[in-house]
């Protein structure tokens, strides 16, 4: 979009916000006659911007309307607009109107997924809220892959990952993952990380077939604990840099084989000074591994890769961001119904 075609878009929004403080100033008093009552909040309305000030009379006589028809005419005055803001990308707008006449209303939903299925993917970000709210599997991977900027794993309570049916599926696995571990003797210091991409990445690292994987304690146990989930040969190693003894091994749940000359993933949070990196370096050389990868899933991601790839001891390095996030809930669905699995044979 080149800038004369950006000023046409912003001055059409202006236009159609215009109309929505006109239609409301003129018509709300008319439809709740109680709102007349109440001057001031009709005085902030006319005075503040066109928007804001429109949005507070809406709700105002929402709260005063004594009538189901009040009400109902609230809500087709809110309709009215609906398909304007749709047209010039103001979801975010319709959303809070319909709140604001206590409307739970799937319209951006609806017309999101109408584009996501003749043009696959919706327009902004604003637009993926409502589908991680009312969407299906398929499309809230969609959303999450084609913004991927706003899934991070760093981003925390910021991320897409944190709203609708993604958040929901991941608070009903937090509770799985700690009755599992607590079953198999796995650490859980790191409680947090059932909330990040970690599912997609661990079915990810199934699919690339290592012989061995290694959860360093504790940072590194989170995405290990994942891949024992998943079945994989999980072994621990407890080392920390302010202990004056070598690394040690701690195996936990299941027997495990460890030989020489195995395709090993390492597990890790972070490097903060790169001590522990060498020391499991050396420990790992005594395995003579035909070749090691790493996976960190904690914060600091760009600086740890980078410390990692200096090391020079990796043959890849990676973090939950870096993996296709093309399935992204369709993971986390399935990670569940994996735990749901193991715990019921316990």
């Amino acid at each position: 979009m080149d800038q004369k075609e950006y000023d046409e878009d912003r001055q059409a929004s202006a236009q159609v916000l215009r109309q929505f403080k006109h239609d409301v100033l003129s018509r709300v008093p008319e439809i709740v006659p109680a709102v007349k009552d109440h001057s001031d909040i009709i005085s902030i309305a006319q005075n503040q911007s066109r928007w804001g000030g429109s949005v507070m009379l809406l709700k105002e006589a929402y709260k005063l309307s004594d009538t189901e028809a009040q009400r109902k005419a609230l809500q087709d005055l809110v309709h009215s607009h609906s398909q304007s803001f749709l047209d010039n990308s103001l979801p975010y707008q319709i959303t809070v109107i319909l709140v604001a006449v206590g409307l739970d209303d799937t319209t951006i939903y609806d017309y999101t997924s109408r584009r996501m299925k003749t043009e696959g993917f919706p327009i902004g970000v604003d637009y993926c809220l409502p589908v991680l709210e009312h969407g299906t599997p398929p499309e809230i991977d969609l959303v999450l892959h084609q913004h991927g900027n706003f899934a991070s794993h760093e981003d925390g309570a910021n991320s897409l990952l944190f709203r609708g049916k993604v958040e929901t599926a991941l608070n009903e696995i937090r509770n799985e993952y700690l009755r599992y571990c607590q079953t198999h003797q796995l650490s859980t210091k790191r409680v947090c990380y059932p909330s990040t991409l970690i599912p997609n990445a661990a079915y990810t690292l199934v699919d690339e077939n290592y012989d061995l994987t290694i959860g360093i304690v504790h940072g590194g146990a989170p995405l290990a604990n994942y891949l024992h989930v998943l079945d994989q040969n999980v072994v621990y190693l407890e080392y920390h840099r302010r202990w004056e003894i070598n690394p040690r091994w701690r195996v936990a749940g299941r027997q495990c084989d460890i030989r020489s000359g195995m395709k090993i993933l390492l597990c890790e949070d972070d490097v903060a000074t790169g001590k522990t990196l060498k020391e499991v370096a050396r420990k790992l050389d005594k395995l003579n591994p035909s070749s090691v990868g790493i996976c960190f899933t904690g914060y600091h991601l760009e600086k740890s890769k980078q410390r990692a790839q200096e090391a020079g001891v990796f043959d890849s390095v990676r973090t939950p961001n870096d993996f296709d996030q093309s399935h992204v809930y369709s993971s986390i669905l399935n990670f569940h119904e994996a735990l749901k699995s193991k715990n019921k044979k316990k």
